[in-house]
């Protein structure tokens, strides 16, 4: 397990889910959950880009029990709707929300997968968006 930002508070450990603490500090930001998976090595919000789709992809995985496909898959979408939208510099994001907009998601097609390459050295890295959404749904989609 790698953390590249300093924790905002005590780091959740997992499997437990609480509201997800965050704060930009000395030029990065930090966070109350582990930075695992994606392209930025730091958390970030705000706008859409690297840092702030990082913060989504390792808040879904988080809370969604490590699945990597789901968060791979609803990643971006996270980001669009919830990480890049974030206008400050100290806050928390609901647990409740999280998990409701997990939930919600479970059995749909998401806008735009995240490109499975944010993770490396495992199977998705080698597995196309198609077939990620394909395993993950047990269906067919044209993306």
């Amino acid at each position: 397990m790698s953390y590249l930002n300093p924790p905002a508070t005590r780091v959740l450990s997992p499997n437990e889910f609480k509201d997800v603490e965050f704060l930009w500090e000395n030029g990065f930001g930090q966070a109350n959950i582990y930075h695992q998976w994606g392209f930025a090595g730091c958390f970030a919000w705000g706008y859409e880009g690297d840092g702030p789709r990082d913060f989504a992809i390792n808040i879904l995985y988080h809370f969604s029990g490590n699945d990597k496909a789901f968060a791979a898959l609803w990643a971006n979408d996270f980001c669009k709707e919830v990480t890049s939208k974030i206008s400050v510099k100290k806050g928390k994001i609901s647990k409740d929300f999280i998990l409701n907009w997990i939930n919600e998601r479970k059995n749909k097609n998401p806008s735009q997968p995240t490109t499975p390459d944010i993770f490396p050295d495992n199977g998705y890295a080698r597995t196309s968006v198609k077939e990620l959404v394909r395993k993950y749904y047990q269906q067919e989609v044209s993306i």
